[in-house]
């Protein structure tokens, strides 16, 4: 990979400062009309991933494109042991809770369709997960889903939620993973998995056959992956142990890496955990900060 030459920029736009307790805000999506929909742990911590009850409390919000005005949407309140992630497919959520070891698709009106996975039974079998951490839905409407703290591996489901195949396995060779922490789906329908432990990203067809690793320090610690044009946008973050975070921009045509907002500058990141990519911005859900946001401009 390249670095140090300017191709590409950064710079933050406003955002209006919604405060969210340190710690809690984890996820972030976007809907179709461009609002940001918003994840956070209702209070819990991330040691509270073993208890049996639910979060009582308000756990998802949608905001407008700049956060100025807070819509009517899914609360997700008393639903999740410890949500994780949250992903807009089409008008449905889908949100990942490690406390239930499941993934949830909700409808517009915040209602329970889909369940993967058993209810506070983790597993490596194609009906359970091992506190999972994302999904993205295919255009075919398959469902990819990360379970990545206790497994090491994607899961594959029909639109149905009818289990199809997995791949991957605990490891650092092509195809294995240590914590696939996020997953994002190409505009060539390949999957980008953040392979956070590994500090790299992996790419696979739909079948899960692997295709490239984009490995490099410049990455860092990737905690969340997303494309915009022919950009890679991930999230480095080393929150709380390492001092380090930042916003990276790989060009896919000439591989080149740039790194932004990072921990240690002016506005910089501090604990990012998710990001998403809309029509009105880049957008990073910072678990200290809370929301951020950027647009990224085209250099000379």
């Amino acid at each position: 990979m390249t670095h140090g030459i300017a191709e590409s920029a950064v710079a933050e736009l406003p955002w209006s400062p919604a405060q969210f307790p340190a710690g809690q805000l984890t996820g972030i999506a976007i809907a179709p009309n461009g609002d940001v929909i918003t994840l956070d742990r209702g209070g819990r911590q991330w040691a509270d991933h073993a208890l049996t009850t639910d979060v009582d409390a308000a756990v998802i919000g949608t905001w407008s494109p700049d956060g100025s005005v807070r819509r009517d949407g899914p609360t997700g309140q008393a639903m999740f042991g410890l949500p994780h992630a949250i992903t807009c497919a089409g008008n449905d959520l889908w949100v990942t809770d490690c406390g239930r070891h499941q993934a949830f698709r909700l409808d517009a009106a915040g209602e329970v369709g889909c369940v993967l996975g058993k209810d506070r039974e983790s597993g490596d079998g194609p009906d359970r997960f091992g506190m999972p951490t994302a999904v993205a839905v295919g255009a075919d409407g398959r469902i990819f889903v990360t379970d990545g703290y206790l497994n090491a591996r994607v899961s594959v489901f029909d639109p149905d939620g009818i289990f199809m195949y997995q791949f991957g396995a605990a490891g650092d060779g092509d195809g294995q993973f240590m914590l696939p922490h996020d997953l994002t789906i190409d505009v060539d329908e390949t999957i980008l998995v953040a392979d956070r432990m590994n500090r790299r990203l992996q790419r696979f067809d739909a079948e899960g056959r692997h295709l490239e690793t984009i490995d490099d320090a410049a990455i860092g610690n990737p905690f969340s992956v997303a494309t915009i044009g022919n950009h890679i946008i991930v999230l480095d973050c080393g929150f709380p142990t390492e001092h380090r975070a930042a916003l990276v921009i790989i060009n896919k045509d000439s591989g080149r890496i740039q790194r932004f907002a990072e921990s240690g500058t002016p506005r910089g990141l501090v604990g990012p955990h998710a990001l998403a990519v809309g029509p009105f911005g880049i957008y990073v859900a910072d678990m200290v900060l809370g929301v951020r946001r950027f647009e990224l401009k085209e250099g000379p």
